[in-house]
């Protein structure tokens, strides 16, 4: 069996596919079939499978923040839309977060916007009752509330995250949150509390 989309051949056997081989047929498909595709081949994968490939998307469209913020809000879109085929919200909650990072950190300079997916992301987590991603969340919008003039939000994401991240021993995270909770106070004037 041979799939066309939209006049576009793509595969023969959509069930031999490793996630890694998704990932790359996706891709190298026009903008126009990736959905068809995704639609198609979603059913055809296990959890695990479809676990994999929710999470490539996500490293990809991170790869590109920095240098194609088409491509990376591109394949941000197209995990959020795998999180609704697929009807799973963690897959939607990691396409929150892509969006939400290209537009506080892919220079689009998008703070509201940005804000907005990432409290998308953090209810998903919430529900689930997976603090530590909930946490993360809170994190990441810590700058573009910053930049948005909100400092004080911004310093009650940060401080909740801090507590949360602490109680679950995330070290690295942590850090990350201090130093830009420094960054929120030192603009401030709060020098004492910055250190």
């Amino acid at each position: 069996m041979v799939l066309i989309l939209d006049q576009t051949e793509v595969f023969d056997d959509v069930q031999t596919l490793s996630p890694q081989q998704v990932m790359a047929s996706l891709l190298a498909l026009p903008n126009f079939a990736q959905k068809q595709f995704i639609e198609h081949i979603t059913f055809h994968l296990n959890r695990a499978a479809q676990d994999a490939v929710a999470n490539l998307l996500k490293e990809k469209s991170d790869y590109f923040l920095r240098s194609n913020i088409q491509t990376c809000l591109q394949i941000a879109d197209l995990l959020c839309q795998f999180g609704q085929i697929t009807q799973n919200d963690w897959y939607l909650a990691l396409g929150f977060r892509a969006k939400a990072n290209a537009y506080a950190y892919g220079g689009l300079g998008e703070y509201q916007e940005a804000i907005t997916f990432y409290d998308q992301a953090a209810e998903i987590y919430k529900a689930q009752n997976h603090l530590v991603n909930q946490a993360g969340c809170h994190y990441a919008k810590l700058m573009p509330l910053a930049h948005l003039g909100r400092y004080d939000e911004a310093k009650e994401a940060g401080e909740w995250a801090r507590k949360i991240l602490l109680e679950h021993g995330e070290w690295l995270l942590l850090a990350k949150v201090k130093v830009n909770l420094g960054l929120v106070y030192l603009r401030l004037g709060d020098d004492a509390k910055a250190l």
